[in-house]
């Protein structure tokens, strides 16, 4: 496994792996639905940890607020300083009722810990960080930290660069955690925010390497075009490989949700090689080829769904929107749309707007579904 040095204010010069375990994505025992399958996901942590995955991330509302508990109890056979846990605390719980202390020790009887090696003020956009800021949520963190509760206190970050700027001139940060892919390097913002970051001498954490599974099985051509180099290697390994190869990148999460997502991600890490000059290019030629086909950039985190008051299912739609608009395949459109509950489907959004601003990817939610709807009544689909 590959290891990179992160050197805390508060731990000195520690040594995490290269690849991190996102715990958004476990297993489930329903597909499309949350409730974690605790004898494979528990599994799925076994593995990541015999191949020397030592830092593991999750958050509150990750699974229905079912991941905490679950890492707490899978990774508690383990002691307790041979892994970093980090967590995360998110805005939309403060309306609740509980205040920053409260919510923390919620997370430490969940997670089943006295501290935290690295905790996020969660998916700060411009709504996000008005709220916490409400909260006083950055001074309360910090008297944490101070009691040793926080080892390192950071945010991830789904905003405008000119937050990005506030957030690093105005506070000091142990970390961040940044979208971070061959996609959003090239046609977003990531490679700016990468940058400011670095200049700042903030450590990354990358998140959404892979974007959501979709870099993990480009359009054909694209494939071809990296399989000609590497023919033995996963489309996935070259994404991972990719956000890994940058200075500053501490550790690249991966919401693994099967033993062979790990091993895959385990022998990429395990014999890494970053990416040549050669590489880079091919991968570019592979993005743009890439990026014709990809429209809509759901990376199906499901805080849309956490939200809504119909309880559609966004995620499922755009992903079987992706497909219709990718091939226009009205049969294969019609079997997906219609194996839809009658409350998930399109038809049932009231075009609120409240999925709008929870959307880290900043998608036009209701516009999207108003489309997928029209596009029904037009194939006379009920």
């Amino acid at each position: 496994m590959k290891y990179n040095v992160f050197k805390s204010k508060s731990m000195g010069d520690i040594s995490i792996s290269g690849l991190g375990m996102g715990c958004m994505r476990l297993p489930v025992i329903v597909p499309g639905e949350e409730d974690i399958d605790y004898k494979r996901a528990e599994e799925v942590i076994d593995r990541a940890y015999s191949g020397g995955v030592n830092y593991y991330d999750t958050a509150i509302g990750y699974h229905d607020k079912g991941s905490e508990p679950f890492v707490g109890q899978a990774l508690g056979k383990y002691p307790r300083d041979s892994f970093y846990l980090a967590t995360k605390l998110s805005a939309w719980f403060l309306d609740e009722g509980r205040g920053v202390e409260d919510i923390f020790k919620w997370q430490q009887e969940r997670l089943k810990t006295d501290y935290f090696d690295f905790y996020l003020c969660h998916n700060l956009n411009d709504h996000v960080y008005s709220e916490l800021k409400k909260a006083d949520a950055y001074n309360r963190l910090s008297n944490l930290k101070k009691k040793g509760r926080i080892k390192n206190l950071g945010f991830s970050f789904h905003g405008s660069l000119e937050l990005l700027d506030e957030l690093i001139s105005k506070y000091e940060w142990d970390f961040a955690q940044i979208q971070f892919n061959y996609l959003d390097t090239q046609f977003g913002s990531a490679m700016k925010e990468y940058e400011m970051l670095r200049r700042a001498g903030i450590p990354i954490a990358v998140m959404e390497p892979v974007r959501g599974g979709s870099l993990s099985d480009l359009c054909d051509d694209a494939n071809k075009l990296l399989k000609s180099k590497r023919p033995n290697e996963s489309i996935s390994s070259w994404a991972i490989r990719y956000a890994a190869s940058f200075d500053g990148v501490f550790t690249v999460l991966s919401g693994m949700s099967n033993i062979e997502q790990v091993e895959d991600n385990i022998s990429t890490m395990s014999d890494f090689k970053p990416l040549t000059g050669e590489e880079k290019s091919l991968l570019s030629k592979a993005a743009a080829c890439f990026k014709e086909f990809y429209t809509i950039p759901c990376t199906d985190c499901r805080y849309c769904m956490d939200v809504c008051p119909n309880a559609v299912n966004t995620p499922k739609l755009l992903k079987i929107y992706r497909g219709w608009k990718l091939d226009k395949n009205i049969s294969e459109y019609t079997k997906h749309y219609s194996s839809l509950d009658s409350a998930e489907k399109a038809e049932e959004c009231s075009g609120c707007g409240v999925c709008v601003e929870k959307c880290p990817q900043s998608i036009k939610i209701p516009e999207l579904l108003k489309e997928i709807a029209e596009l029904n009544k037009s194939l006379d689909l009920k």
